[in-house]
C-alpha cells in the first residue's frame, strides 16, 4: 500500500482495533483547489473560497479507506466584518489513501450536499486560490 508502518516511525502510528490495523494521517497533503495540514489529532483544510477543520483521531483503515467528521466553512470575497459570524457547517470527509495519493470527498452532514471531490498528494502544498 505504500505506507510505512515501521516501529518508531514518526509520521505514522498503528493501533489494534477489532481485528484490523488502523493508521493515522500525518503530514501535509495538497492538490488542485485544496490543502490539508495535519496538526496532531486534527487537520486544517484550505479550499478556494472556503476552509474547514477535521476532528480526530484521523484513522485510516487497513484497506486505505476513511470517514472523518469536521466542519466546512464557506468564505466570500471582500472584507470580513468584525461582527460577522463564521458559517461553520458539519461535514463528512471520506475517501481513501493509496501510497502517497488521497482521494477525498466532502459532503455537508445536514443535507448530504456534495461540496467537492479532490485528488491530493502527500507532501504537496496544493494550489489554493482564495476569494478576494
Amino acid at each position: 500500500m505504500g505506507f510505512s508502518l515501521a516501529a518508531g516511525a514518526s509520521d505514522t502510528r498503528r493501533s489494534m482495533t477489532s481485528s484490523s490495523t488502523q493508521r493515522t494521517l500525518s503530514g501535509s497533503w495538497g492538490g488542485r483547489h485544496i490543502s490539508i495540514t495535519v496538526e496532531g489529532r486534527t487537520a486544517s483544510v484550505d479550499y478556494d473560497c472556503a476552509h474547514g477543520k477535521i476532528t480526530g483521531p484521523l484513522t485510516i483503515k487497513r484497506d486505505g479507506s476513511f470517514s472523518w467528521r469536521g466542519t466546512f466553512t464557506p468564505e466570500h470575497g471582500g472584507p470580513v466584518r468584525s461582527d460577522e459570524a463564521a458559517n461553520n457547517q458539519p461535514a463528512i470527509y471520506s475517501g481513501s489513501i493509496s501510497g502517497n495519493t488521497m482521494t477525498l470527498n466532502v459532503k455537508l452532514a445536514a443535507n448530504n450536499d456534495h461540496m467537492g471531490s479532490y485528488g491530493l498528494q502527500k507532501g504537496s502544498d496544493g494550489e489554493v486560490f482564495k476569494c478576494r
